[in-house]
């Protein structure tokens, strides 16, 4: 399991899951070896953040996960589609 802990405002974390609902979408494909994903508000001492855990069979599985095989696939979007990748991707 990965774990990465993300700060958000509480009044922008609406918008931050939609935004993550859509970059975790654009980068799945076959190289990829996640086999599950939580996203989490969570407190902490000194206030809240988002947990996103991500989920392996193994740790080798975790260590093969091949993000950027992902990521070049949308390399060859059209030029409206990067853009609003690149918007998305931005405002997350």
């Amino acid at each position: 399991m990965e774990s990465t802990y993300v700060d958000v405002p509480l009044n922008k974390v609406q918008r931050f899951i939609e935004l993550h609902k859509k970059v975790t979408d654009l980068y799945q494909g076959e190289d990829r070896t996640v086999q599950g994903h939580w996203v989490y508000r969570h407190w902490y001492g000194s206030g809240a953040a988002i947990l996103i855990y991500d989920e392996y069979n193994s740790a080798q599985d975790a260590i093969d996960d091949n993000f950027n095989a992902a990521y070049k696939k949308n390399e060859g979007l059209s030029a409206d589609a990067k853009k609003e990748m690149d918007t998305i991707f931005t405002e997350w």
